[in-house]
């Protein structure tokens, strides 16, 4: 009764919907592989317009992984404030500024040393999407690399390695930017996915990713997380994944964009 109690609680923790925004789209899908998860995803709309959204992964699985990632996300909320990770004060000290996201890995690893966490560590990709330019400034920081694919079905792997948050100290860390097209999907997502294995000891892998996310470039968005889902476990030939599983798909729609 006490995990699924804290399950609801992290649950709760999950975006209810896609921030309304002209041009643009999130589907997300979450599947913890016990009663609580190391993986975390958010998607926040800022005062300013501007798109906020992460995926995190804390390695190891149970309660521990569960607390460090729930703290991760607090530390991650949006509103602006002397704590904020997601906000810093600006120069003359009236207000704030939002934080690139170099230096909000930076601030995170700052906060969440590998030695004070009973050796846990976490894995990251963290946005901000401009959606009046359609300009998409992120990170990730030992996390799988987003896959972007564009309306004629070409896809590339986009993004900077980083070394994950809490591993070692003092890192700059390198974040890169994007100018989205009409039409094109990224998908970022934890490593359960790619990570399963099939009947055989084969591991499922970022190639066949690639080529399961082309072939939906006509699926309805809102239906591409499970079908992405969905696949792997049809490959695998279980029913359930190994690990925690976090998909995050963002679409550049046709009819949003001049």
């Amino acid at each position: 009764k006490d995990l699924a109690a804290a399950a609801r609680i992290q649950g709760s923790l999950l975006p209810e919907t896609s921030p309304g925004v002209p041009g643009f789209e999130f589907r997300w899908r979450y599947r913890p592989c016990d009663e609580l998860a190391g993986d975390a995803l958010n998607i926040q709309k800022l005062e300013n317009g501007q798109i906020v959204f992460y995926l995190l992964d804390v390695c190891g699985h149970g309660v521990p992984s569960a607390l460090l990632a729930v703290s991760v996300v607090h530390r991650l909320h949006p509103a602006p404030g002397p704590l904020s990770v997601v906000w810093m004060t600006n120069q003359d000290g009236s207000g704030f500024d939002l934080r690139p996201p170099h230096q909000v890995a930076r601030r995170l690893n700052e906060l969440y040393p590998i030695m004070d966490n009973g050796g846990l560590y976490f894995t990251m990709v963290y946005g901000q999407l401009d959606p009046g330019a359609g300009k998409l400034k992120m990170l990730t920081a030992g996390h799988p690399h987003p896959i972007r694919t564009d309306m004629n079905g070409a896809s590339e792997s986009l993004g900077r390695s980083n070394p994950p948050i809490g591993m070692m100290p003092d890192v700059e860390f390198i974040e890169t930017e994007h100018q989205l097209a009409p039409g094109d999907r990224v998908l970022f997502y934890s490593d359960g996915l790619t990570e399963m294995f099939g009947p055989d000891d084969e591991m499922f892998g970022e190639e066949r990713m690639v080529e399961v996310l082309t072939e939906t470039g006509n699926t309805p968005l809102r239906n591409v997380p499970d079908a992405l889902a969905d696949y792997v476990l049809g490959w695998s030939g279980t029913d359930k994944f190994e690990d925690d599983l976090s998909i995050l798909v963002l679409e550049s729609q046709l009819d949003g964009l001049a």
